[in-house]
């Protein structure tokens, strides 16, 4: 094997096994739960999607891995996740999504015509609020979410035509 193809490999594994769903795999089983297919493959999918997805986007993207999956054991995996602590719903109006919990905060752009939602980032990220009101009120926060609701530049471009 040449030197460039097992950098290649070396790269590969390495990336696989600090990828977020590996550790989230491994956490599942350090809690005793079974780490079937469908929840190795949904934790996989949420990593590699850049926004949030519904549960009928993972299940079309599970079709599309080669996993014939019921809409009903999608929602179930995903309540199952969402409780384990691992994913995270976003609610646009009546639409869930839902999106892997990550080491900090994950903020988002949600677009009321056409439901785009997009990460983004804070430059103060709520670090010292947070600890004000943990202060103040006396109230322990393990998480927030914070969604901005407005227009994307692609919808608010085709009002203007």
């Amino acid at each position: 094997m040449s030197i460039s193809k097992a950098i290649l490999v070396f790269a590969s594994l390495m990336t696989k096994d600090f990828s977020l769903s590996a550790k989230y795999v491994k956490r599942l089983q350090e809690k005793g739960h079974r780490v079937t297919l469908v929840r190795k493959n949904i934790l996989e999918i949420l990593e590699k999607e850049q926004t949030p997805v519904s549960a009928s986007e993972v299940a079309l993207l599970l079709l599309q891995k080669g996993e014939k999956t019921h809409q009903t054991t999608v929602y179930r995996e995903l309540a199952f996740l969402e409780k384990e602590g691992f994913v995270e719903p976003v609610r646009i109006g009546r639409a869930t999504r839902y999106a892997l919990i990550q080491e900090g905060h994950r903020h988002h752009l949600v677009c009321t015509e056409c439901e785009l939602v997009e990460d983004v980032m804070l430059e103060n990220d709520l670090i010292e609020q947070e600890k004000k009101i943990e202060r103040v009120k006396r109230f322990h926060i393990t998480r927030h979410a914070l969604e901005f609701f407005g227009v994307c530049r692609e919808c608010a471009g085709k009002s203007r035509v």
